[in-house]
């Protein structure tokens, strides 16, 4: 028995937000090289190719976060969890390390001590958090997560646990204790 869940998109109130702080600082990026072309800098054709090259870099990082924080997919199968679809970050736990009867569903402003604390490797822009983190209680987590007010923890045996935000969030938590029974 499969069961495919998705993330919890990130409100398109917020993306226009995320898209409005993108143009200001892609027209902040643009800015530099007319300032460097008018300053009579030594060598404007390098400091141009640098700032062009650092304005597409952050482009496209900020375009593969926005397009990506909406198509992160959680399968649940007879053989594993697999978190799947963020443009960095993919997780695939054996299901005979999920601890489903001790899976809960949080909001990480009032279960602090689930809150994500210290990136160590990921994501952490605006109203998308993926990738490995410390949570309050300074246990590791891998994590994907758009609405911290309601979130699936899912503890694993010797692994990091996990954080996710998911569309059917008792569906999930029911899909992997039937797996596990």
């Amino acid at each position: 028995m499969n069961a495919t869940f998705k993330i919890v998109p990130v409100p398109q109130g917020r993306k226009k937000i995320i898209n409005a702080l993108l143009g200001i600082l892609l027209l902040m990026m643009a800015a530099l090289p007319v300032a460097v072309l008018s300053s009579g800098w030594s060598k404007p054709v390098m400091a141009v190719g640098a700032s062009v090259i650092i304005l597409l870099a952050l482009a496209q990082y900020f375009l593969m976060w926005i397009d990506g924080s909406d198509k992160v997919t959680y399968t649940v199968t007879g053989e594993h969890l697999r978190v799947a679809g963020d443009a960095f970050f993919t997780r695939t736990v054996p299901r005979g390390k999920i601890r489903a009867g001790e899976a809960k569903i949080l909001n990480l402003h009032q279960d602090r001590e689930y809150a994500l604390g210290l990136r160590v490797g990921g994501t952490g822009l605006f109203y998308y958090n993926a990738g490995w983190f410390l949570m309050g209680n300074r246990e590791r987590v891998f994590a994907c997560v758009t609405d911290p007010t309601r979130v699936v923890y899912l503890p694993v045996e010797g692994e990091p646990a996990l954080l996710l935000t998911v569309d059917r969030p008792e569906e999930l938590i029911q899909s992997l204790r039937a797996v596990s029974g």
